[in-house]
Protein backbone atom coordinates (compact mmCIF):
# COMPACT_ATOMS: atom_id res chain seq x y z
CA UNK A 1 0.00 0.00 0.00
CA UNK A 2 1.78 3.16 -0.53
CA UNK A 3 1.06 6.25 1.45
CA UNK A 4 -2.20 7.43 -1.07
CA UNK A 5 -4.00 4.33 0.49
CA UNK A 6 -4.01 2.86 -2.86
CA UNK A 7 -2.75 -1.25 -2.88
CA UNK A 8 -1.86 -4.12 -5.46
CA UNK A 9 -3.31 -7.31 -4.71
CA UNK A 10 -1.34 -10.39 -6.92
CA UNK A 11 -2.79 -13.57 -6.06
CA UNK A 12 -1.07 -16.67 -7.44
CA UNK A 13 -2.02 -20.44 -7.27
CA UNK A 14 -0.20 -22.85 -9.10
CA UNK A 15 0.33 -21.22 -12.80
CA UNK A 16 -2.88 -19.04 -12.51
CA UNK A 17 -2.29 -15.25 -11.52
CA UNK A 18 -5.09 -12.76 -10.96
CA UNK A 19 -4.09 -8.90 -10.20
CA UNK A 20 -6.56 -6.25 -9.04
CA UNK A 21 -5.59 -2.69 -8.86
CA UNK A 22 -7.38 0.73 -9.43
CA UNK A 23 -5.56 1.55 -12.81
CA UNK A 24 -4.84 -0.42 -15.70
CA UNK A 25 -1.44 1.28 -15.98
CA UNK A 26 -0.98 -0.35 -12.66
CA UNK A 27 -2.02 -3.64 -13.27
CA UNK A 28 0.32 -3.79 -16.97
CA UNK A 29 3.36 -2.71 -14.62
CA UNK A 30 2.66 -5.85 -12.43
CA UNK A 31 2.24 -7.96 -15.47
CA UNK A 32 5.44 -6.84 -17.29
CA UNK A 33 7.40 -7.14 -14.15
CA UNK A 34 7.72 -11.62 -14.27
CA UNK A 35 8.45 -12.09 -18.33
CA UNK A 36 11.88 -10.95 -17.17
CA UNK A 37 12.08 -14.46 -15.75
CA UNK A 38 9.57 -16.25 -16.30
CA UNK A 39 7.66 -16.91 -19.83
CA UNK A 40 4.25 -15.45 -19.75
CA UNK A 41 1.11 -14.94 -21.83
CA UNK A 42 -2.05 -12.84 -20.74
CA UNK A 43 -5.12 -14.28 -21.17
CA UNK A 44 -7.32 -11.61 -20.40
CA UNK A 45 -10.19 -11.14 -18.05
CA UNK A 46 -10.40 -13.48 -15.53
CA UNK A 47 -14.29 -15.09 -15.72
CA UNK A 48 -13.64 -17.76 -12.50
CA UNK A 49 -10.95 -19.28 -10.10
CA UNK A 50 -10.66 -22.22 -7.97
CA UNK A 51 -14.19 -22.67 -9.56
CA UNK A 52 -15.89 -19.17 -8.08
CA UNK A 53 -16.98 -16.76 -10.63
CA UNK A 54 -15.59 -13.27 -10.88
CA UNK A 55 -18.20 -10.35 -11.51
CA UNK A 56 -16.29 -7.30 -12.58
CA UNK A 57 -19.22 -5.44 -12.44
CA UNK A 58 -19.04 -5.19 -8.90
CA UNK A 59 -17.72 -1.82 -8.16
CA UNK A 60 -15.38 -1.63 -5.02
CA UNK A 61 -16.70 -5.34 -3.61
CA UNK A 62 -12.95 -6.04 -2.66
CA UNK A 63 -13.21 -2.96 -0.48
CA UNK A 64 -16.40 -4.41 1.01
CA UNK A 65 -15.69 -7.38 1.46
CA UNK A 66 -11.95 -6.48 3.51
CA UNK A 67 -14.39 -4.13 5.78
CA UNK A 68 -16.62 -6.38 6.76
CA UNK A 69 -13.37 -8.74 8.09
CA UNK A 70 -12.20 -5.36 9.74
CA UNK A 71 -9.63 -5.47 7.54
CA UNK A 72 -7.54 -2.00 7.08
CA UNK A 73 -8.88 -0.86 3.15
Amino acid sequence: MDKKGNYICVCLYVDDMIIAAKTSKEIQEVKMAPTYSFMMKALGEAKYILGMEIDHALTNRADSLLRRRGEPV
